[in-house]
Order: structure tokens, then C-alpha cells, then sequence
């Protein structure tokens, strides 16, 4: 691939640009829709990866972090699936 692309994942955006650099560790750049890249604001959701699946293997992992950190819900919101929206627990289907 060549020059630039821009894609959306998950809720990331992932760029491709070929830097000027001997290295090609920080060819895909990913950051969160709602990145604020404020030093004191300490958000992970962004980085750097030398290929595209790498890229799209950070965002996963970023994923399965955030589902595991999340806290358990006093009450749940199901939105517009089978999984809760705060706390990303699924909803039992009792038959």
C-alpha cells in the first residue's frame, strides 16, 4: 500500500501513512473517535503499529481491557442488543 488510507474499526480510526523514517514501527496509527489527546487527560486510546493487523489486534486488546475494567451495573441498560451498555454484561435469555 502506498501513500495514505483512513478507515474506521470498533470505534477507532485507522491511518495509513508511510513516514520518512528507516522504520516502519509507526506506519498505522489508530486513535478513538473521542480521543482527547490532552496531557493530563491520561487517555490510552490511541498508538502506533508497524502493520495493519497489528493495528487492528491493539484495538481489539483495547476492547477486551475496557469489557474487563468495566464495573458491575446496579441496574443494567440493554440498548439495542443483548449486551449492557455500562458494564457489557449479556442479557440471560430465560425461557
Amino acid at each position: 500500500m502506498r501513500g495514505t488510507s483512513r478507515e474506521i474499526y470498533r470505534g477507532f480510526v485507522l491511518d495509513y501513512w508511510r513516514k520518512p523514517v528507516p522504520t516502519s514501527d509507526y506506519d498505522w496509527g489508530w486513535t478513538h473517535v473521542d480521543y482527547d489527546g490532552a496531557p493530563d487527560a491520561f487517555d490510552n486510546r490511541a498508538g502506533y503499529a508497524p502493520t495493519r493487523r497489528a493495528a487492528l489486534l491493539c484495538i481489539d486488546e483495547w476492547h477486551e481491557e475496557d469489557f474487563l475494567n468495566r464495573e458491575e451495573c446496579d441496574e443494567h441498560s440493554w440498548g439495542h442488543g443483548d449486551q449492557c451498555v455500562g458494564c457489557g454484561e449479556y442479557r440471560s435469555l430465560d425461557l
